[in-house]
């Protein structure tokens, strides 16, 4: 029950390929489709195609813009056809080859030819070698701009252009993005494209971690086919020094972009927050019953808050994800906030060891963190319960110089500890220290009654 095609005509105008066969088989279907190997990368495409009967003779319609979207950008795709009959599927096969010639339309990523391996009737769509290499750029704090060469002349009126930037989850992911934005580029030539970007217009949604990678593409889209591919910017070796720069940007407010060549040579830029020292700590002071905090912070800003937020691991960084906020009542000079130590940290679940940061939020600013200035002496802090939760906390400096929380397991209680003395060095007494990764559940069995 063999299927078997016996020419294969190409329409140029309506970019169709129309197959004509013979079949034993009542037809319900016919599909195109590909399958690769590693399923889970690209699931199967499938696309049903018009077809007529008459007799045993059938004809079929392939629309090479059903072809293109669906197709593989990177590498070559085998398209095989199948006719359906009664739930069963069944190749269209070759019993010799059937004359056709390879078509490279001008405006589309693919050119396309019909080949018969082991018989069976493949279409292969083979991604055009397209390069796109950066010829000129520049950056200043309020406009992006530079020329590209493409290795493959394009006619006119055949594509639009983009710039889109897109940023990696993880600085090592080269291959994966979450979050892109785009702009559009205006001047389109045979070979080249030029490209201004107003950095103004630039979001916040890139700027998600204290670091963010951002890699450049120029993405085309073929105005007849409705299909588009990103393409990297390759770095011109004579303008390779003139990349790296750095700018502090008017918008998201308080961040940095500074631009760089990838070691593949490609453009990329790092997308920062620039939050350190705009509010800082002017006071502290803290007792059994209330902490107490007094700010630095900007006269402009307004309806300002401080939030504590609470660390949760991201491979080797972290996000936040729940949090707590307190009023601040704003001064002339300084403003400050008084928290109840019965209002600390409840209602939250907490992890052992955990670190909350502390921010000030207001009015059209992003969450700021907390500069300590070298002043003030945080080093003598200890810690203390928390109101109803099986924890201690502290309040401490972090590595970045900024106002954290440092929280362990309480102690349990334990009404007869065993009383000792320790005789040595400081590192004898470190058996009995408190902090984390000391021992801070020492109080539970002993009580050092001299030192």
């Amino acid at each position: 029950m063999s299927s078997y095609i016996n020419k294969i005509d190409l329409n140029e105008d309506t970019q169709t390929w129309t197959i004509y066969g013979t079949t034993t088989l009542q037809i319900d279907e016919i599909h195109a489709h590909y399958t690769e190997m590693l399923e889970f990368i690209r699931p199967e495409k499938r696309i049903n195609l018009p077809f007529k009967t008459n007799g045993n003779e059938f004809t079929a319609t392939i629309s090479l813009v059903e072809i293109a979207k669906n197709s593989i950008t990177d590498k070559k795709t085998p398209w095989n056809f199948s006719i359906i009959s009664a739930g069963e599927n069944y190749p269209i096969e070759s019993d010799g080859p059937v004359t056709n010639k390879e078509f490279a339309p001008s405006n589309a990523f693919y050119q396309y030819l019909f080949e018969f391996p082991e018989g069976i009737v493949t279409l292969f769509s083979k991604p055009k070698e397209i390069t796109a290499t950066l010829a000129n750029f520049q950056l200043t704090s309020e406009l992006l701009t530079g020329e590209i060469n493409l290795s493959t002349p394009i006619e006119p009126n055949t594509y639009s252009a983009e710039i889109v930037l897109k940023r990696r989850p993880f600085s090592a992911l080269y291959l994966f993005h979450e979050q892109e934005e785009k702009f559009q580029i205006e001047s389109i030539k045979v070979d080249s494209a030029t490209f201004k970007i107003d950095l103004k217009s630039l979001s916040a949604k890139l700027l998600v971690d204290s670091n963010n990678v951002i890699d450049v593409f120029i993405r085309l889209n073929s105005l007849s086919t409705n299909t588009q591919h990103d393409f990297y910017l390759n770095i011109d070796s004579t303008i390779k020094n003139m990349i790296p720069r750095e700018v502090d940007l008017e918008t998201p407010k308080y961040s940095k972009l500074s631009s760089f060549v990838t070691g593949s040579n490609r453009l990329s830029f790092y997308f920062k927050k620039n939050y350190q020292e705009i509010v800082s700590l002017a006071s502290f002071i803290e007792d059994e019953n209330k902490i107490e905090l007094q700010f630095t912070i900007p006269k402009n800003f307004a309806n300002c808050e401080l939030v504590i937020k609470r660390r949760d691991s991201k491979a080797k960084l972290f996000e936040y994800y729940i949090e707590q906020v307190f009023p601040i009542k704003k001064g002339l000079i300084k403003s400050g906030s008084i928290i109840s130590r019965d209002k600390f940290l409840i209602d939250n679940v907490n992890k052992d060891n955990g670190v909350w940061d502390f921010f000030v939020r207001s009015t059209n600013n992003p969450d700021l963190p907390i500069f300590i200035p070298t002043n003030i002496d945080l080093s003598k802090n200890k810690y203390h319960s928390v109101f109803k939760n099986p924890f201690q906390a502290r309040i401490i400096r972090n590595g970045a110089n900024n106002l954290s929380i440092s929280t362990i397991p309480a102690s349990e209680q334990n009404s007869n500890p065993l009383k000792i003395a320790i005789m040595g060095s400081c590192f004898s007494r470190n058996a009995f220290n408190s902090k984390p990764y000391f021992n801070p559940d020492y109080k539970r069995f002993f009580e050092v009654t001299f030192t």
